[in-house]
């Protein structure tokens, strides 16, 4: 081979490491070719946990083989259906936006049972072990919650400062016990949110059914409503559409308490023309 030619090859493989070398090293850096945008951009993450853990992912329909806790990398910008499938658990699904260079994260995801309320025996050892707890708290912290008849409003006040810091439409008041915590407030027909650290209020659903009880659910980002026909189910994400699910049918309901370990949902009601006390399992 001659000395030119040894030149030759030596700068095409110089100029093709020139070019080679700068988009490994974007790839790797989660640079990618966006079609939509016709250019290169720097790719997101989305992070999905669930309670129960070991559900499906799907992503925009496609079966990822990757279960619940899981980071989904190297996302392109853009708008991704997620569904998490878990046998014997009602669907979940939702439309997430990820961001460049960001991670948009799906936490504590409720999945449901798809469970038939069972009658129970009051001399059944599980019923007398369950022991239904109050989740009706109207301090948390230094917050305190009341009623205010004359605007119909829940009024919230720090005990510290000696402050009403807001007022929420509702008639009654619960408090979720999280590290940040959350005040959930309704009346017949509307439950409403409000996040302290962020002073803002968050109407979270408009039932057409009499609302007669909320019992938030500790470590998921969901709720428990107990209506007069009905138990639904219902998430806090507001992004997207709201997953909410019917898990339970009852000619009448008259009241409805969660066990300590918050699994079962303890119902006293009639249902298809029998009274009782009822037990759902909810995981």
């Amino acid at each position: 081979m001659s000395l030119a030619v040894r030149r030759l090859v030596f700068y095409l493989l110089l100029t093709l490491f020139l070019i080679i070398a700068p988009l490994l090293l974007a790839y790797t850096a989660g640079y990618r070719w966006s079609q939509k945008q016709n250019r290169i951009v720097k790719t997101g993450a989305m992070l999905i946990t669930s309670h129960p853990e070991g559900a499906a992912i799907l992503v925009n329909g496609e079966i990822t083989g990757r279960r619940t806790p899981f980071l989904l990398m190297k996302l392109l910008p853009g708008s991704y259906e997620i569904t998490l499938e878990k046998e014997n658990y009602h669907r979940w699904e939702k439309n997430l936006l990820v961001e460049s260079g960001r991670t948009t994260f799906a936490h504590t995801i409720p999945l449901f049972l798809r469970s038939i309320p069972q009658l129970l025996d009051h001399s059944d050892s599980k019923y007398v072990a369950l022991k239904p707890v109050n989740v009706m708290l109207k301090s948390y912290k230094h917050y305190r919650t009341f009623y205010e008849p004359k605007t119909d409003t829940i009024v919230v006040v720090d005990n510290q400062y000696h402050l009403r810091l807001a007022e929420l439409p509702g008639t009654h008041a619960i408090w979720q016990e999280k590290e940040s915590p959350l005040l959930l407030t309704y009346s017949e027909y509307e439950i409403w949110q409000w996040i302290p650290h962020e002073s803002k209020r968050i109407l979270i659903t408009r039932l057409l059914g009499t609302i007669k009880t909320v019992i938030p659910l500790s470590g998921r980002e969901g709720i428990i409503v107990v209506m007069s026909d009905r138990i639904r189910a219902l998430e806090l994400d507001l992004r997207d559409r709201q997953n909410s699910w019917d898990l339970a049918i009852f000619d009448v309901i008259k009241k409805a308490s969660l066990s300590e370990d918050n699994k079962l949902l303890l119902i006293e009601g009639i249902r298809e023309g029998t009274e009782g006390l009822w037990k759902l399992e909810l995981y």
